[in-house]
């Protein structure tokens, strides 16, 4: 077993914060940036988000469906060899 102390945990923590920059993205809550903090006007008045679409177009192609419910596109199983486990469909 390796030591916990091996782990490189920074390296983590970097790829954490890439990670929320683009969830960030993705969700559209920059949308509701204003132009100031005395001026209450949408910096981005129309609230198009081309990240959310780009992603859920990257999606329907890579999956080969688009999404139509609250479910996800594709659900992970696994199986063991030897023994009666069920696989996810």
């Amino acid at each position: 077993m390796a030591d916990p102390g091996d782990y490189p945990l920074s390296m983590w923590e970097q790829q954490r914060a890439r990670y929320w920059e683009y969830w960030r993205h993705f969700d559209g809550n920059w949308l509701d940036e204003t132009i100031s903090e005395t001026d209450d006007t949408l910096r981005y008045p129309l609230r198009l988000n081309p990240f959310n679409m780009a992603c859920m177009l990257h999606a329907g192609f890579l999956f080969g469906e688009v999404q139509d419910s609250a479910d996800p596109l594709v659900r992970a199983g696994a199986s063991c060899v030897g023994h009666s486990f069920t696989v996810l469909q």
